[in-house]
């Protein structure tokens, strides 16, 4: 707990970026007003006193039991595999995922803004939480960001999983390794968990980056927003796998 509180005080580091983006806002868990100074502070769409909530119960994921031990979603039953990873085999390169938060309630509401309403300040929450939880339990990991499709940077201007790991690099020293890119266009969220792994198939491909820094043996951490199928997820370990990294583990914000 003592290191917890430690890498609290990180937040810190991030208010002369921050103070860039000042905005009055409403935090998306409890609903007060927050605002860019004061006790307060403005910190990626949650105030203080939420976002040192959230923190503390994201850490939990990591020690808590009664997670699937694959794709690490609460379990229902006390068996350590969840039916579904257990029947379908849904990660055979994937060795871990872990999902921080359910994609519902306040959770939606935080990725609709920050994801399609292009609030690209609420960045900071999440870069937060996982500055603190790699620090802790992933040290000697290398961070891979999930590569966004091809033309979404060239069509919107920003990806929020590129924003994020900029900003876990520049604020909390997390080195951020571009190994992958991604060479299709279409979006996945209308597709079924079959079709979603047949049309990633050899579209996801290694970067120059992950040439070069992505060893045999090496542990490697991926980072994305929303795990659904996992079938992404599935598909970068796999690469990954191929490339030489010995364990391919991830940490998402939320799962549906």
């Amino acid at each position: 707990m003592k290191r917890l509180y430690f890498y609290e005080n990180l937040r810190f580091k991030a208010g002369k970026i921050l103070s860039l983006y000042s905005k009055e806002s409403q935090c998306f868990l409890c609903g007060k007003g927050i605002f860019s100074v004061g006790k307060n502070a403005f910190l990626g769409g949650l105030c203080v006193s939420c976002t040192g909530l959230l923190t503390r119960t994201a850490t939990l994921v990591f020690s808590e039991k009664g997670r699937c031990l694959k794709c690490g979603r609460p379990l229902v039953s006390k068996h350590e595999i969840c039916s579904e990873c257990g029947k379908n085999l849904y990660f055979s390169y994937l060795d871990r995922a872990f999902p921080l938060f359910p994609y519902q309630g306040w959770g939606r509401n935080f990725m609709t803004s920050w994801k399609l309403s292009g609030e690209r300040n609420l960045v900071f929450f999440p870069a937060e939480i996982l500055g603190i939880i790699i620090k802790m339990f992933f040290p000697c990991y290398t961070i891979v960001p999930v590569p966004p499709r091809k033309g979404k940077i060239r069509s919107t201007g920003w990806d929020q999983i590129d924003d994020l790991c900029r900003i876990l690099e520049r604020v909390y020293g997390v080195e951020n390794c571009p190994a992958l890119r991604r060479t299709n266009y279409l979006q996945q969220k209308k597709l079924d968990r079959l079709h979603r792994i047949n049309g990633l198939k050899g579209k996801i491909e290694v970067s120059v980056t992950g040439k070069k820094k992505i060893g045999n043996g090496s542990k490697v951490l991926l980072v994305d927003d929303v795990m659904t199928t996992g079938s992404t997820l599935e598909t970068c370990a796999e690469v990954l796998k191929g490339l030489g990294a010995g364990r391919v583990e991830a940490v998402v914000l939320f799962y549906d």
